[in-house]
């Protein structure tokens, strides 16, 4: 392939501007193709990347919530506890 862009380079590229690049270059279809090709397999692991850091987060979100929620049912269950053996 005549264009040697780096995968960052290709990535932050607005469709416009790749466009542009390619009508400037002489690139045969098959060139072109897999220019094209290249890019949106980048992109879709950048989003897979974000998808998966995003679930993490939120996995670890409620881990921490599900923690708190046990903590207050324990403190509840003692109280429960030691008030019905007041009485």
């Amino acid at each position: 392939m005549s264009l040697n862009l780096t995968d960052d380079e290709l990535l932050d590229m607005t469709t416009v501007d790749l466009r542009l690049l390619l009508e400037q270059k002489r690139l045969t279809v098959e060139e072109h193709k897999e220019l094209r090709n290249r890019r949106r397999r980048l992109q879709n692991r950048r989003y897979a990347r974000k998808c998966a850091s995003k679930k993490q987060s939120e996995v670890e979100k409620l881990a921490t919530e599900v923690e708190e929620e046990v903590v207050e049912i324990q403190h509840t269950t003692n109280l429960c506890s030691s008030c019905s053996t007041d009485f």
